[in-house]
């Protein structure tokens, strides 16, 4: 599985921009950056096939995507809005608490780009954005549901965030998919799959063999894996 170089490229590319006021100077700059040839190329070539790209980042690409300049809220500012949006629901709350703890340490810990790191933070908050919604109308929480409602309160819930288009965009996309396994097509759709699952085993007491088919079918990063072993070791279940 591979990884859509343009495309990851054309959203990179939109959100050093929008952060950067979209310059001359700055098109060059990032170019010359993304496209320069380096040692770190390595990193991303550890776990998966579709992680392995063509181009590595230097710390200065880093540098301007991680500067925000006050433009966009927060994560934290995101997760408040959340915690509001969830009118006191604590098993929602603690559920993508949970979720978002573990899709925040297997990016970092699988040293994943600035973007991706934020977008699968973000994804990990509103991921179930759509349980509420779906309780009430179809009575239940079902994991097709949520896909077909999500997308579209996703997208209102991050309007007013200063969020690029094109991350808000790719946030719809992840939720609209976190029930889906067969269709990964970045490492951030695989981290939040990872994360949902590692919080879904526990809170609904999965069993032995479901946790170990899971690990051989789903599991990719060594972060999440290792995430697994520890965890159900610890229940005795793996």
């Amino acid at each position: 599985m591979k990884i859509d170089m343009a495309k990851e490229f054309e959203a990179l590319r939109e959100y050093a921009f929008q952060l950067q006021g979209n310059a001359e100077d700055n098109d060059d700059l990032f170019c010359a950056t993304f496209l320069h040839e380096g040692s770190e190329q390595k990193k991303y070539e550890k776990n998966l096939e579709y992680l392995r790209i063509d181009r590595a980042e230097h710390q200065q690409l880093e540098e301007q995507i991680m500067d925000t300049s006050g433009k966009e809220m927060t994560i934290s500012e995101i997760m408040v809005k959340m915690i509001e949006y969830s009118r006191g629901n604590l098993h929602d709350i603690q559920h993508f608490l949970k979720v978002y703890a573990c899709a925040k340490t297997i990016g970092e810990c699988e040293k994943v780009s600035p973007y991706h790191q934020r977008v699968v933070e973000i994804a990990a908050i509103v991921h179930d954005i759509a349980c509420p919604l779906c309780r009430e109308k179809y009575g239940n929480t079902n994991g097709k549901y949520q896909e077909r409602e999500g997308p579209a309160l996703t997208e209102e819930f991050l309007q007013d965030t200063g969020l690029p288009k094109e991350m808000i965009r790719r946030v719809c996309f992840l939720v609209g998919h976190h029930h889906t396994v067969d269709q990964i097509d970045g490492i951030d759709y695989q981290i939040l799959l990872e994360a949902d699952y590692l919080v879904n085993a526990e809170e609904s007491g999965y069993s032995a063999a479901n946790i170990r088919n899971t690990k051989e079918k789903l599991f990719q990063t060594q972060t999440g894996t290792a995430l697994l072993e520890s965890i159900c070791q610890e229940t005795r279940r793996l």
